[in-house]
Parts: structure tokens; sequence; C-alpha cells
């Protein structure tokens, strides 16, 4: 009985890990972007952390852009141009425009 109990945690373990590890389709990637309109600024903070790169966009409010890998959101550095190694590769750009009183209004992500 033992055994059988450490085989289905051993298994449940392997599950999580190997979903958690997946990367993400396109379909994922654009609707995680659509659930942020109309999300605050500081709510995207709190979830992504701070932008790479902040810039108006010309109505009083912001653009900004976090520059991930697809499959694992760990943050890359958009000055590195070691375009070609495994992780640019898989690298993405995701885009979001924030109006003046803090709500975004239009998030879409490209591949790099």
């Amino acid at each position: 009985m033992k055994r059988h109990v450490a085989l289905a945690a051993l298994l449940i373990g392997s599950l999580v890990i190997i979903t958690s590890c997946r990367t993400m389709s396109r379909a994922d990637l654009t609707a995680e972007m659509d659930a942020w309109v109309g999300q605050t600024k500081q709510a995207l903070v709190e979830k992504w952390g701070k932008p790479a790169e902040v810039t108006s966009d010309m109505n009083g409010g912001e653009i900004v852009k976090y520059y991930r890998l697809a499959g694992g959101y760990a943050t890359i550095d958009p000055k590195d141009h070691s375009y070609g190694t495994p992780q640019q590769r898989h690298a993405i750009v995701q885009t979001l425009y924030i109006n003046q009183d803090g709500i975004i209004y239009r998030a879409f992500w490209r591949q790099l």
C-alpha cells in the first residue's frame, strides 16, 4: 500500500513538472495578453515585475515592454544581440499600452 501511495505521488509530481515546463502556444500567449486589457498597470507590475522598456503612447499614457522566453518567462536582456542562441530563438516581446489612468487598453506579443 505504501508503495502505491509513493508511486502515485511520484506520478503526480512528474505531471506537475511536465505541465509547468511546456511551451505556451500562440493561442495561450494571445489569450494571456487579451486578459490584461482592462487591468491596471499596478496589477501588471505586481505580477510581472518592472518592465524592460517604458515609452510614451503620445496620449498621456505609456507603452511598456517585457522581453521573455516563450516557454519559461525568464526575463531576457533586450540589449543582448546574440540572436541565434536557443534562448533568443524562443524570445518574445510583450507590449502593453496603458492610458493616463493606469488602465491597460491594448496588449499584444510578437516573437523576436
